[in-house]
């Protein structure tokens, strides 16, 4: 009796076993099917929001969402245009809390309403766009500032796409490579923080 039991306990162990198997390969095989099936996501078809954001060189071009097709050399997409800060929507003029990203060119930024303007330089660089300064614009009242020794090669700050919009972090002016600290305020009140597209 007992040996009868215990074959029969293996009969549906290994029976068992047997189920177990032929599930777990069907379910492979259907797997490996549905991964075939699935397209990489630089494919014709896909979207540029579907693509990783450092998948572009650096450069000019943009994502060309009319035809379909995409070029690969603009990590942050297509944010050219106009922004606002998020905390200030009152400046609709754009007198002082405004941002205009234009790749490969400049912009004028304000530092300090009625007194300080500067023209920026807009580069990209990995998944960040770099502002440079190029220069103080020509309605700048303010003469106390050493205007022609900020350096123009080194970022004076960032900009960064977010789920919340442009974020803009302030870097500073330099000179000679070094952080210029006696100026390096001018423009963080006014222009640090998360801006919108007007």
């Amino acid at each position: 009796m007992k040996i009868r039991l215990l074959f029969i306990c293996l009969g549906v162990i290994f029976i068992s076993c047997e189920n177990n198997k032929k599930n777990s390969d069907e379910n492979l095989n259907s797997d490996k099917e549905e991964y075939q099936n699935i397209q990489p996501r630089d494919e014709v078809d896909s979207s540029a929001q579907d693509q990783p954001i450092d998948q572009y060189s650096n450069g000019n071009q943009t994502p060309d969402s009319s035809s379909g097709s995409e070029t690969k050399e603009n990590p942050v997409g297509d944010i050219s245009g106009r922004y606002i800060r998020t905390d200030h929507p009152e400046d609709v003029n754009c007198a002082c809390y405004c941002v205009t990203v234009t790749i490969g060119g400049t912009s004028e930024l304000c530092l300090s309403e009625n007194d300080m303007y500067i023209n920026a330089r807009y580069s990209v660089d990995q998944n960040q766009i770099n502002i440079f300064y190029a220069g103080k614009a020509s309605k700048t009242s303010n003469k106390n500032l050493p205007w022609d020794k900020f350096d123009t090669e080194t970022p004076i700050a960032v900009l960064k796409n977010t789920q919340d919009g442009l974020k803009l972090d302030w870097k500073g002016f330099t000179i000679d490579g070094e952080l210029a600290v006696d100026y390096a305020l001018y423009g963080k009140k006014t222009l640090e923080g998360t801006y919108k597209k007007q």
